[in-house]
């Protein structure tokens, strides 16, 4: 799945659109980031249900101290990596997703965000 590299101003752009934004915070060193990556932002089931509900993911990689994301992250909402933050449309509170989640715990926070009903799937949705 393709991410859109993270920049000041992209989370408020998406959902001002009325649209829900996925933000990963990721940095290179973190390898607990490199298994959700493997995980949950590089499964074709992941890409489909983003796609079919208009969901815009971004890529926060916060590897350099400097960077807008770690910006965010650090300072705004005092975070720590690998952090899922899932963006309602309008101006709402994210809802967060420390460390390691599952497909399902992404499904369900999609959801809340969204305020719509959950969304079934079939295949296990857990991180070994």
């Amino acid at each position: 799945m393709e991410l859109q590299p993270y920049r000041p101003g992209l989370i408020q752009v998406i959902t001002g659109d009325g649209r829900v934004a996925v933000v990963d915070f990721t940095a290179a060193w973190c390898l607990s980031c490199k298994v959700v990556e493997k995980t949950i932002y590089d499964s074709r089931e992941v890409a489909d249900l983003l796609a079919e509900r208009d969901v815009q993911a971004i890529n926060a990689d916060v590897t350099e101290d400097d960077s807008p994301a770690s910006a965010l992250l650090y300072g705004e909402l005092s975070g720590a990596v690998p952090l899922t933050a899932v963006y309602p449309p309008g101006d709402g509170q994210p809802i967060f997703l420390p460390g390691k989640f599952s497909k399902q715990d992404l499904y369900e926070a999609i959801d809340r965000a969204a305020g719509q009903g959950p969304v079934e799937r079939t295949e296990s949705n857990s991180l070994p």
